[in-house]
């Protein structure tokens, strides 16, 4: 049995049977991510690790994708202030996921890709589909790798082999 304690915006969320479950939910943009999003997904996270009956969190994607990261479509008509905004909730979440304290999990469906790939990374673990795309495309849409990326993997693979792959 499924519960929803809350209505969100960008995300769907269910608990059940011990394990949280966030679904990055904007499919028909490959689940970019705008600052609505992050605030969701802390709320979501605050609710998780405060339920007693959570054993482990579970974050995937709707629809095609994970996540292909920021909205640029969005990112193209914001002002620096609110660039700034956007990039705190970005970062908030993502310290937040890597010092939850309970077991956390990315199950990777299709792209997973700048901010989607950091999401992915600030997990413990990670599963991905045969025909998961990751990766950090920052540099060909002339971005910044924002969300801890280059410290995360290299403490997974390395740094010379991080350095390679960003």
């Amino acid at each position: 049995k499924s519960e929803s304690p809350m209505d969100f915006e960008c995300i769907l969320y269910e608990k059940g049977d011990g394990i949280a479950i966030i679904k990055l939910n904007r499919p028909k943009v490959l689940n970019a991510m705008n600052k609505r999003l992050w605030l969701d997904f802390q709320l979501a996270m605050e609710d998780a690790k405060n339920d007693p009956a959570i054993k482990v969190m579970i974050v995937t994607g709707a629809g095609r994708a994970f996540s292909t990261g920021a909205d640029l479509k969005e990112s193209k008509t914001r002002s620096i202030e609110d660039y700034r905004d956007y990039l705190a909730e970005l970062q908030e979440a993502s310290r937040k996921l890597i010092r939850f304290e309970k077991p956390t999990i990315a199950a990777i469906n299709g792209y997973a890709l700048g901010s989607g790939y950091e999401l992915a990374l600030a997990c413990d673990l990670r599963v991905a589909a045969e025909d998961a795309q990751i990766g950090s495309p920052e540099a060909k849409v002339t971005s910044s790798v924002t969300g801890g990326a280059m410290r995360l993997v290299q403490d997974l693979i390395g740094p010379a082999k991080a350095r390679e792959l960003l």
